[in-house]
């Protein structure tokens, strides 16, 4: 991806509760320079099946089967895709960090399709974001649908 990196975090006063272990990380070299031909990291974590929905021009996350209520804390999950997302694709989200500030929360992750059904191989096609307040709880990896999983993203 050609573009600026950004991590999303606007303020660095958060207390971070990392979701993740990263258990491997294999880059391959195709120049002297350094350039990278390829690249995968292998990670265990809280992983959600997650569809997304396109409302008034933002892309949404939702996951199992009920409808958030309109503009509580589980209907502001943002899902960022890198590219056009495809409609119908299986998508699940990676939960990355859990974080805490005084006045506010954030969730942010990745989401991912699976390569192909063979094995447990994934591709990255966005990432999700959400930010709120205390008092407004949200249920986003904390109803017992996800599952802590291997997987290894190309």
């Amino acid at each position: 991806m050609n573009s600026e990196v950004g991590v999303g975090i606007r303020d660095f006063s958060y207390d971070f509760n990392w979701k993740i272990e990263v258990l491997d990380v294999e880059a391959h070299t195709i120049s002297a320079n350094g350039q990278i031909s390829s690249a995968d990291i292998k990670i265990r974590g809280p992983l959600l099946r997650v569809r997304w929905e396109l409302i008034e021009e933002c892309y949404k996350l939702r996951w199992g089967d009920k409808l958030p209520l309109e503009g509580s804390a589980d209907d502001r999950i943002i899902f960022l895709p890198d590219v056009k997302p495809v409609p119908g694709q299986e998508t699940w989200a990676l939960h990355v960090v859990h974080a805490t500030a005084e006045h506010t929360y954030m969730n942010m992750g990745i989401v991912l399709a699976k390569e192909n059904d063979a094995d447990d191989t994934w591709i990255r096609v966005g990432s999700f974001q959400q930010y709120d307040w205390p008092t407004c709880p949200t249920t986003f990896f904390q109803d017992g649908l996800e599952e802590t999983t291997t997987v290894v993203i190309l």
